[in-house]
């Protein structure tokens, strides 16, 4: 009885040690693989953030580049084919005679109207353009009228001016006496502060004058 009890409690702990041995190598793998899938888990997630970090670095440079393209690009001033253009030049980083330049092209190109300012800036000449556009203004050069051909020769006479009292004549003549369009514009753009010019007091003091010299009626015959 003795030995067959010894057998048995024999027996009975391989069986346990077995077991434990198993369940052990058991343990020992499922540990393996949730660190072997933690690993891949974290690869992959790596992965995903260089990649969107590269991702993004690319869209800024993209930007970067689109934004320096519109920043340095210069436009033709005597080819202006549409009224952004324009706008870009005259509000633009560009000189007045540029601006004048685009402003002249646009009209040769149909993208607007002439306006009526002969004189001033070439912002004023196109707000008066808009305007026209608008039909908030009548043209000046409006064709087919009983006036386009006296309108057509004092033009002419302006154009052909060689000193500042033919200029000044011309246009008297021009707008039956009194001051032009331009001479208007530009004494509002210095009283309302926008004028562009180291000579805003020069200027604002010589169409002063101007305005004194036709109240006196020194242009009275060119009155309609």
């Amino acid at each position: 009885m003795k030995l067959k009890a010894l057998l048995g409690l024999v027996l009975t702990s391989f069986v346990l040690l077995t077991g434990c041995s198993l369940f052990g190598e058991d343990e020992d793998k499922k540990a393996k693989s949730e660190s072997h899938q933690k690993k891949e888990q974290k690869e992959k997630k790596d992965k995903d953030k260089t990649k969107k970090e590269a991702q993004s670095t690319e869209e800024n440079q993209t930007d970067k580049a689109s934004t320096e393209t519109v920043t340095t690009q210069k436009y033709d001033v005597n080819n202006v084919t549409d009224r952004a253009m324009l706008e870009a030049i005259i509000y633009g980083d560009y000189t007045e005679i540029d601006k004048i330049a685009a402003y002249k092209s646009a009209v040769a190109n149909g993208v607007i109207p002439q306006g009526n300012v002969m004189e001033g800036p070439a912002a004023a000449a196109y707000e008066s353009s808009l305007r026209i556009a608008r039909g908030e203004e009548q043209s000046i050069y409006k064709t087919h009228s009983q006036h386009t051909d006296t309108t057509e020769d004092v033009n002419a006479e302006i154009n052909a001016a060689t000193t500042k009292d033919e200029l000044i004549n011309a246009l008297r003549k021009k707008y039956n006496g009194g001051l032009s369009s331009g001479e208007l514009q530009t004494k509002n753009a210095i009283e309302q502060g926008y004028y562009e010019g180291d000579d805003a007091e020069a200027v604002y003091k010589e169409i002063q004058q101007r305005e004194a010299d036709i109240a006196a009626g020194k242009y009275d015959h060119y009155r309609k």
